[in-house]
C-alpha cells in the first residue's frame, strides 16, 4: 500500500517536473517542437555576437553548429565548445544578434533580431514576416 501511494507521488511528481521542462523557452527540444508546428521541416539558424559560428535548430530536433558557408562543424571544435547544448539559448539569448527561420518551401521565410522575440512569434503571440 504504502509503495504504491509512493510510486503515484513519484509519477505526478516526475510527470511536473517533466512538463516543466519541455515547456522551457531556453531547451532546443521545446523550441524545435514549436517549430515544427511553424514551419514543419524548417530550420532557425541563430546568429551571435563576435562569433562566426552560428547554431542551426532543425524542426527535427537536430542543433548543430555550422561555420562558413553553412559548413557542419562538430560542436567539441566550435565556438560553443565550453557550453552545453541544452543550454545553449539561455547563456547566449543576450548574444544573439539575428535568428532566421528558413521553410522548405524557401517561400515563408522569416527573421527575428531578438530571442523573446522568436519565442512570441513560435508561441503565436507575434507573427512577424520579414
Amino acid at each position: 500500500m504504502i509503495a504504491q501511494l509512493i510510486n503515484q507521488f513519484y509519477y505526478r511528481f516526475k510527470k511536473e517536473i517533466d512538463q516543466g521542462k519541455i515547456e522551457n523557452k531556453y531547451s532546443p527540444e521545446y523550441v524545435a517542437r514549436l517549430l515544427a508546428k511553424k514551419a514543419p521541416k524548417g530550420k532557425a539558424l541563430f546568429q551571435f555576437k563576435n562569433k562566426s559560428d552560428h547554431i542551426a535548430l532543425f524542426s527535427n530536433r537536430q542543433l548543430n553548429v555550422r561555420g562558413e558557408e553553412d559548413m557542419f562543424i562538430a560542436w567539441g571544435s566550435s565556438e560553443f565548445r565550453g557550453l552545453r547544448p541544452q543550454a545553449v539559448f539561455e547563456e547566449l539569448e543576450k548574444e544573439i544578434v539575428r535568428i532566421r527561420v528558413i521553410s522548405v518551401s524557401g517561400g515563408d521565410n522569416h527573421s527575428f533580431s531578438s530571442y523573446s522575440e522568436f519565442i512570441r512569434w513560435l508561441t503565436h503571440e507575434g507573427d512577424k514576416k520579414n
